[in-house]
């Protein structure tokens, strides 16, 4: 993956501060086109009418489906760039093959989202 090439990031966490902080930081850090959801099947519902986006970070306990389970059903039709972020890494349980990389939500965790979408370039504060 070439994360220079990252245009479009999608964020999906129920919890919405988590989402309206995180889309500030990939803006600043800037990726152009920021889409927030606080729901997993409506993320769903937007990749199925205007496709993937470049790159999905998603929380991984969620109403209605988790992180994994939402990663699953969207890599089914698309190729996808993808991290899952988590107050509980040990808890995160991958049943295919497929495993993102796990994030704890801890200090600083929304820079180090950013510094892995963007690459290692260093972030402006």
């Amino acid at each position: 993956m070439k994360n220079k090439d990252i245009k479009k990031v999608m964020v999906i966490d129920d919890t919405s501060s988590i989402t309206e902080a995180l889309g500030e930081w990939l803006k600043i850090g800037g990726v152009q086109d920021v889409v927030l959801f606080d729901n997993p099947i409506e993320a769903i519902e937007e990749i199925k009418k205007n496709g993937a986006p470049d790159f999905i970070v998603t929380d991984y306990n969620m109403p209605e489906m988790n992180g994994v389970e939402f990663l699953d059903n969207v890599s089914q039709r698309h190729d996808i760039n993808a991290l899952i972020m988590t107050a509980y890494p040990s808890e995160v349980k991958f049943k295919n093959k497929q495993e993102y990389e796990v994030i704890e939500k801890k200090l600083g965790f929304m820079q180090t989202i950013v510094q892995k979408i963007k690459g290692d370039q260093e972030l402006d504060n």
